[in-house]
């Protein structure tokens, strides 16, 4: 029988990288959802969107009339009272009553009313858009970390196993050792590595433990009732490379979308800008009126109304209409500027993705090469060290070789799958449902 029982172990090892699809696709789309419907800065950016849209509502009420009712009640302690002609005669009813209707309404504004609508709506589609964009913010936070605590599962599995490999070793030496077949120095370097891998259990361990947090805290869920994830990484990202082609996607470029609406946005304000001087502003208003305390009788209550038309005329504003108009000015060729610039960081973004992604299924090709190759290396180093044919020494670099090459395979994998993600974000394509198939 085999000392070391290495066979299970390396079986496992080899399940690891076979490329099956052992990933939990479906579960991470239920993540998303859950993320885009608890996280609290989606929950900010969507009352953000209720304002906005409130605001439109405020800014029609421009178009109505406004109403204004009051009323007045006075018991004065004094009337005053005079005897004219024998007949007594009071100044002031004992108990006044007053009331009143207004009504006001700019019939003309000079288009300034609807320049309050289009500002308003223009300002409602930033806020949505700024809501979608923290959503695929989200979407991409949530995929990296759901993969990250992919690969650091598997970490953990290879530090477990290589744990696991040492504590036979320890034993085999420790028999070799009582048969004077091994030195006191051969079982304490052995007793040393074993202490390292399992001090890389604990790490690795933390690692896991830490994603998870951040991962139910994008989720919205309690910290104190942490959920734990589990699953495996795709072997490659779904449908490989060659079904990937870099698309323009400037007209859908949500954040080029809300710079060129700004151009919009300085259009309206120019305009209520120039409206604001030298432009008369008409209105009409009708006023109705109700009280007593007027001649003969001071008790009886009378209706009085009165209706007709305002003018202002805004003539000299301190030059503040001029210099608000020379800031739009200066405003515009800022954001030209602007413009060019994110144009031209878009088609970075992406050209920088699409190279990013080949470079890592170059690095996996040459990954499973090396894992293959550092496999066979330490099949070779066992079955040597079992017929004494090299001491333990070597038998540890050839290990630390596997344990090496495995590491940096599953990080290929990992580099691979969430760079695949970021460059179809990147080109504003969905990615989650690949890994619904």
């Amino acid at each position: 029988m085999n000392p070391l029982n290495l066979r299970k172990p390396l079986l496992i090892l080899g399940l690891l990288f076979c490329g099956l699809p052992v990933f939990g696709g479906e579960l991470l789309s239920t993540l998303v959802d859950e993320a885009l419907q608890a996280n609290s800065s989606l929950e900010a950016a969507r009352e953000s969107v209720i304002q906005a849209e409130s605001q439109v509502e405020q800014a029609h009420s421009s178009l109505w009339p406004s109403l204004t009712a009051s009323g007045t009640f006075t018991h004065p302690s004094y009337v005053p009272e005079a005897v004219i002609a024998g007949v007594p005669f009071q100044f002031s009813a004992s108990n006044q009553l007053n009331g009143k209707l207004s009504a006001q309404y700019q019939f003309f504004t000079w288009g300034r009313s609807q320049s309050s609508i289009k500002m308003a709506e223009l300002n409602a589609e930033t806020a949505r858009d700024a809501r979608l964009q923290a959503e695929r913010a989200i979407r991409l936070a949530v995929t990296r970390t759901y993969f990250g605590i992919s690969l650091a599962g598997e970490a953990l599995d290879w530090a477990r196993i290589n744990a696991g490999l040492l504590r036979d070793q320890v034993e085999l030496v420790k028999k070799q050792f009582a048969n004077g077949y091994a030195s006191d120095f051969d079982v304490l370097r052995m007793e040393v590595e074993l202490a390292n891998a399992e001090s890389e259990v604990v790490a690795r361990q933390k690692q896991v433990d830490r994603l998870n947090i951040s991962l139910n805290r994008l989720l919205g869920r309690s910290l104190s009732d942490l959920t734990i994830i589990d699953y495996k990484l795709p072997d490659l990202p779904p449908g490989g490379v060659d079904s990937l082609e870099i698309v323009t996607t400037l007209d859908r470029h949500l954040e080029l979308k809300m710079l060129r609406r700004s151009y919009d946005i300085f259009a309206v304000q120019e305009s209520m800008t120039k409206i604001g001087l030298l432009r008369p502003m008409p209105s009409a208003f009708f006023n109705l009126s109700a009280g007593n305390g007027q001649f003969p009788d001071l008790d009886k209550i009378r209706t009085t109304w009165a209706a007709g038309v305002s003018i202002s005329l805004p003539i000299f504003d301190g030059f503040q209409t001029k210099r608000k108009l020379q800031e739009l000015t200066s405003a515009r060729r800022e954001l030209s500027a602007k413009e060019r610039d994110k144009v031209d960081e878009i088609e970075a973004t992406i050209l920088n993705a699409r190279l990013d992604l080949e470079e890592s299924l170059r690095q996996i090709k040459i990954g499973q090469k090396r894992y293959e190759q550092a496999q066979a290396s330490y099949n070779i180093a066992h079955a040597r060290y079992e017929n004494g044919g090299i001491g333990s020494t070597d038998l540890i670099e050839a290990q630390r070789t596997l344990r090496s090459a495995g590491l940096q395979l599953m990080s290929s994998r990992f580099e691979a799958v969430v760079k695949w993600c970021a460059m179809r974000d990147a080109e504003y394509l969905p990615y989650l449902e690949a890994f619904d198939e």
